[in-house]
Order: C-alpha cells, then structure tokens, then sequence
C-alpha cells in the first residue's frame, strides 16, 4: 500500500500567483511509499550521526565537491534547506547552481541524483523542466519516479504530454504518481486514462486518479472519493495505518467539495463534530470552511 501523507513533505509553490482556491485543495496528495520511507530513514540517519548543520549554499557545494557518502547526504539535508531560500534572487542563482549540480551528478551514486532531483522539484523552477523529462528515461527506476514526482510539483503544463502514457505504466508507483502529476497539469487530455484507473487494482492508484478528476472537475472518480470518506471501509483497507486512513479521509472530502458535491456538507460536518481524530475535526472544518464563498465586503468606511 502505498503512502498517503497529508502533504508532501516536498512540497512548495513555485509561484506567487494565487491558486484557485479549489485546486488548492486536493493539488498535493500522494507520493510512492519508498519515497517516504527512504527519506525518513535517512533524516533519522541523519539525526543518529549528527550531520553538520549547513545552508542551502554549503551543502551545495559539498553535493559537488564532497566525498562519495558526504554527496548524497548533503543532496539529501538540502530537500529540507529550500524554506529558507526566500529571496527571489537568491532562489533563482541556486536554482541555476542545483541544475548544473544535476547535470554534474550522471555519473555519481544515484541517491545524489534522485535527492537532486527532489530539490528541483521543490524550487519550482520551469527552467529544470527539460532535464526532469529526460530523467524519465534514467536507467534507474527510482530515480525516474522522483523526476516524474519533481514535474509533478512544478506542474507545467508542457510536461503534460511527457507524463501522460505514464498513467499505463506497469509500475504501480509510476501510475499514481502519473496520476497526481496530470492533476496538477490540470491536463483536460489525461481524462479518459485517468478513467481507467479508478478501476484499478491498487487502492491508492485509484484514489490519485479521482482526486486528478476532481481537479479537473470531473466527478467520474465520486464513488472512489465517498469510500475514502468511509472510515469502516478504510479500517478493513490492508496496510493503511491510523494516519494514513485519516489522510484519505480528508482528501476524500477535498475531492468533494472540489466537485461542489452535495454529499460533501454531510460528511464534513459529520468528520468535524464526530471523528475520533481530533486532527480529522480540526482539518475538515478548515475544508468545509475553505468551500465557502468570500463574505461580501462593502467599500471603505461604508457599514
């Protein structure tokens, strides 16, 4: 079963546009559970050996110039140095120095490359966009998955047709986070593949599939979104632990309000003065809250 955090731990907007308060929503979800799993091992890892604290600029230049163990630690502590890059400039002139990092990387331990990869993603910088695609074709499969999950953050819409037979693929990792990238593209032409995947055999493949719908405002995935919203369904759902079944709770109940579904009010409501989750109460009023229209706000002074 795969992983189904709340958000991506690499997520971050990569523009300063203001997203559709919709799409806000659901456009984070899953990601592959080795993704996850590797990462919080090696953060633990990290915690265990007590890796030097550095910034972004630092690491960076151990991920080029480090020994071989020094490189892909340091690619790694940089996913979770990108927050404090928080002027333009400086963003844009370590984007530019991560990409040729990247190029720089073919040849080295493949972890450099993937957690290069991730950090990517998580700038947002379109400029990476070609290299990611290409990355799709990297012998190593995990590293191929990363740069389809670093698009995914990006959510270019060129990339749409790259990531699209993706939603094919026999690798059940690729197809749902095939899957969560074309809802990001927002990529109308994904429809009838993501369609055939909420047929799928893979439950989490099913639920990125009806979330991309949703962001699509397709409300084909609906049944699959009503059963995220069950919690008795979710319990007798092999390998989802407590916390994984209230992420799909909630994303269930994005999707629904997404798609202006009448049944969404029911649910939510029932989620937020009932669950057993204080978390699950707390987030879906939030949701419920966040389908709302705006008050109506009255110029100036006047009452």
């Amino acid at each position: 079963m795969g992983e189904v955090p709340p958000e991506p731990p690499f997520e971050e907007s990569s523009s300063s546009s203001p997203t559709p308060a919709g799409r806000l929503l659901v456009q984070f979800f899953v990601i592959p559970l080795f993704v996850v799993g590797v990462a919080v091992f090696v953060f633990w890892l990290f915690g265990a050996i007590a890796v030097d604290r550095k910034d972004a600029a630092e690491l960076l230049n151990d991920v080029r110039t480090g020994s071989r163990n020094q490189r892909w630690q340091s690619a790694f502590e940089l996913t979770k140095k990108l927050p404090t890059l928080t002027d333009p400039r400086e963003r844009a002139a370590f984007s530019a120095a991560a990409l040729r990092a990247f190029e720089g990387a073919e040849n080295d331990d493949p972890r450099v490359k993937r957690y290069l990869t991730l950090v990517l993603g998580r700038l947002g910088d379109p400029s990476a966009v070609p290299l990611l695609e290409k990355t799709l074709d990297d012998k190593d499969p995990e590293t191929r998955l990363y740069a389809l999950w670093a698009l995914a953050l990006i959510g270019n819409p060129s990339s749409a047709p790259r990531v699209r037979p993706l939603l094919e693929s026999e690798d059940a990792g690729i197809r749902k986070t095939a899957a969560f990238a074309v809802g990001r593209m927002e990529d109308g032409e994904a429809v009838p593949g993501l369609k055939k995947l909420l047929l799928d055999s893979v439950t989490d493949v099913r639920w990125n599939a009806a979330l991309a719908l949703a962001t699509l405002d397709d409300p084909a995935g609906r049944d699959v979104l009503l059963g995220m919203c069950d919690r008795v369904r979710l319990r007798e759902t092999p390998g989802l632990s407590a916390e994984q079944q209230e992420d799909a709770l909630l994303n269930g109940l994005r999707g629904l309000v997404l798609l202006h579904d009448p049944a969404a009010s029911a649910l939510g409501g029932k989620m937020a003065d009932a669950d057993p989750s204080l978390r699950v109460r707390r987030e879906a009023k939030k949701i419920l809250l966040g389908a709302k229209p705006p008050a109506v706000t009255r110029p100036g002074n006047a009452p």
